[in-house]
């Protein structure tokens, strides 16, 4: 009640002075004397309650303006209040958020910490048994350690055995591939030195055979100059590329007569490409030699 009071202290005082106002208007407008009063009293009583109106009016304005500005600041407490609330209500609701979040975090964080000490101690199930089992490995691994010792002494003399046929063997089997090896290389030798001389027969064969068939041709190219030819001869070069093409056909011994020599080395020329045989290696042996004209 109180606190309604405060708040509204304006206000009543506005309320109570109006009313004292309106009742002061009531009892100086009341004509309490006889009619029979001068009409000039009645016109002075008149102007002064006419005056005190005014004053009345004005002081109501005034008192009007405090309750308006006592209004606008009790609206604008009241504005700020609320916003003070808001502003507290949203901070309280974040406060609750940040608080649920945490405890939300928390319960995860128990669950989190339960779970790992269900793992903790399954883990240290688990390593109990594992050092259990690795004892039992450290013992039968020194058992098996001393059962390999026994093998190892075992093996080695038997290795030391195996050493000594295999060194027998070995010195045994490098003199039968020295033998072998030997015994190929005469062989190889052999048939070497057959191959090279079917070879050279063949390419006798072949160079003879083809040294024929370029003098039939050449000769059937020499036009021989008219006049006593007897007893004339020269010795042409022929030079040659693989296919038989003449690249150079020069007197190498001249006859002493130019027309001879001259006849001579056309022949060659109108001869090219000469036959040469199929096989390259055979052929290059044909591609430079001298060939003799003979005046029959």
């Amino acid at each position: 009640m109180k606190e309604v009071i405060r708040n509204n202290l304006a206000a009543i005082i506005f309320s109570v002075a109006v009313h004292a106002i309106l009742l002061s208007l009531l009892v100086f407008s009341f004509d309490w004397k006889p009619e029979k009063k001068s009409l000039v009293i009645k016109e002075n009583v008149i102007k002064a309650v006419a005056v005190d109106a005014n004053k009345v009016k004005a002081e109501l304005d005034k008192l009007k303006r405090a309750d308006d500005r006592s209004k606008k600041k009790e609206k604008d407490r009241v504005a700020k209040l609320k916003r003070e609330e808001k502003k507290l209500r949203k901070k309280r609701t974040a406060e609750e958020k940040k608080l649920a979040k945490l405890k939300k975090k928390r319960k995860a964080e128990e669950k989190k910490r339960k779970a790992e000490q269900k793992k903790l101690t399954k883990l240290k199930k688990q390593q109990a048994a594992l050092k259990k089992k690795q004892q039992a490995e450290v013992k039968k691994r020194k058992a098996e350690k001393v059962r390999q010792a026994k093998l190892k002494k075992k093996q080695d003399a038997l290795k030391k055995k195996q050493d000594a046929i295999k060194k027998k063997q070995a010195l045994a089997k490098k003199k039968r591939e020295t033998e072998k090896k030997q015994r190929q290389k005469d062989l190889a030798q052999q048939l070497a030195a057959e191959e090279k001389a079917q070879a050279d027969e063949l390419a006798t064969r072949e160079i003879d055979k083809y040294q024929v068939l370029i003098r039939q041709k050449i000769e059937r190219k020499w036009l021989k100059p008219p006049g006593n030819l007897k007893g004339l001869q020269c010795v042409v070069a022929v030079r040659l590329i693989p296919g038989g093409g003449v690249v150079d056909a020069s007197i190498t011994t001249t006859s002493g007569n130019l027309i001879f020599d001259r006849s001579a080395e056309r022949a060659v020329r109108k001869a090219s490409p000469l036959p040469l045989p199929k096989n390259s290696a055979i052929a290059a042996q044909l591609y430079n030699f001298n060939f003799l004209f003979k005046a029959e």
